[in-house]
């Protein structure tokens, strides 16, 4: 199972945005493509099947182009202040809060987020409870009916293993809504660090109200190293940069042979609203390349603008040749040298998840040597 964070690519068939899809979809995102309608045929050829792709203007985006859009890879070929002022505009509502990562929006319950989750209840131990996530009139169901008999007493629903693993290092910890039932009920909410089927997971304890809504925040440092639920305790903080799998469970038991207090056997609703991961480290939402021999106007004074976090490139040029270059950062002014596409397309990506990288300007060229870049170390230095 893969979940992804969608990043807009403006750039057209240009050769340094093809290079950005391309990066993206190496590091785990979904890109979004804007193209010309001329575009379209070769942008199909070019790409396999699966890439999102935007047919019309930057600067006539629909809310629905804009949909599930967590941040912007800006890079036309040619960059024109009045129309980056004209999308910074656009952009500035549609974009959510760089703190927050929506992991599960079940608002939007389909067969394919019914297809990302699987029961797993009492009988692997010889109980008899049943339960599933339904999707009733549009909206997701924790739904079942547990039982204590044959020594049983829990149901849950499971995510698949996350291919590749969530790295939720820049976040605080998991929000959670959800609105409960009847009398209310306590659940958990487990996280698992390792694709294992029976391994350690990092548990949260949490009450539901009747008939009303839920709305937490739960800090990674809160979650409890669980295996069978018996604590561990001599097991690490949670891996964040690994997180496999997720569950919501109703158990008779809470941990350490401990009873949960308001369980109740028989029915039981759990309406879910959404998953996600909050953080306090701004992250970049708008990467703008403006090399600066194909840009018209003043691009810093168009940015200004924004009020989402966002990094300038300024490379003199881009051509596309070979990377694996080393990179300058280091000049207070404009470069005097040239970036090649692949390792441009690199940055830009690097970029999205360095908080140091917010509001910067960076002048960027080839030393003109093969190397290793330490991304996030270069943008450190920075004045």
């Amino acid at each position: 199972m893969k979940i992804t964070q969608t990043v807009l690519v403006v750039g057209g068939l240009h050769h340094l945005s093809q290079r950005v899809v391309k990066q993206l979809w190496q590091k785990g995102y979904q890109p979004r493509l804007v193209v010309s309608a001329a575009e379209l045929t070769a942008a199909r050829s070019i790409f396999p099947q699966g890439l999102e792709l935007v047919i019309g203007e930057a600067t006539s985006l629909t809310s629905e182009d804009w949909s599930g859009v967590q941040a912007v890879i800006y890079c036309p070929a040619k960059v024109n202040q009045l129309d980056l002022d004209a999308f910074v505009r656009l952009a500035n509502p549609e974009l959510p809060n760089s703190n927050n990562r929506e992991l599960f929006d079940f608002s939007e319950a389909d067969q394919d987020l019914l297809a990302a989750w699987m029961a797993v209840n009492d009988g692997v131990m010889g109980g008899v409870s049943e339960s599933g996530l339904q999707i009733m009139n549009g909206r997701a169901f924790f739904k079942g009916n547990v039982s204590i008999d044959r020594g049983g007493g829990f149901a849950s629903i499971r995510t698949q293993n996350f291919n590749p693993p969530l790295d939720l290092s820049n976040y605080q910890g998991i929000s959670l809504k959800v609105r409960g039932s009847g009398a209310g009920q306590r659940y958990k909410l487990f996280l698992r660090p390792s694709e294992q089927w029976d391994g350690i997971s990092y548990g949260y304890s949490f009450d539901t109200n009747a008939n009303s809504f839920t709305d937490l925040r739960i800090p990674f440092s809160n979650l409890m190293p669980v295996k069978r639920a018996k604590i561990v305790n001599d097991a690490p903080p949670l891996e964040r940069r690994q997180v496999s799998s997720i569950q919501i469970m109703l158990s008779k038991f809470e941990y350490d042979g401990g009873l949960n207090p308001s369980f109740r056997p028989g029915e039981f609703e759990l309406e879910l609203y959404s998953i996600g991961a909050y953080g306090d480290r701004t992250l970049p939402q708008l990467i703008v390349v403006a090399p600066l021999n194909d840009t018209e106007g003043n691009i810093a004074q168009a940015l200004a603008g924004s009020v989402r976090p966002h990094t300038l490139l300024h490379p003199m040029m881009v051509v596309d040749a070979p990377g694996g270059q080393e990179l300058d950062f280091s000049l207070t002014k404009a470069p005097n040298g040239a970036v090649s596409s692949p390792d441009l397309a690199e940055l830009c990506v690097q970029l999205l998840n360095i908080p140091e990288a917010c509001q910067r300007t960076i002048n960027v060229q080839e030393y003109g040597q093969l190397g290793v870049n330490n991304w996030s170390a270069m943008v450190g230095k920075l004045n």
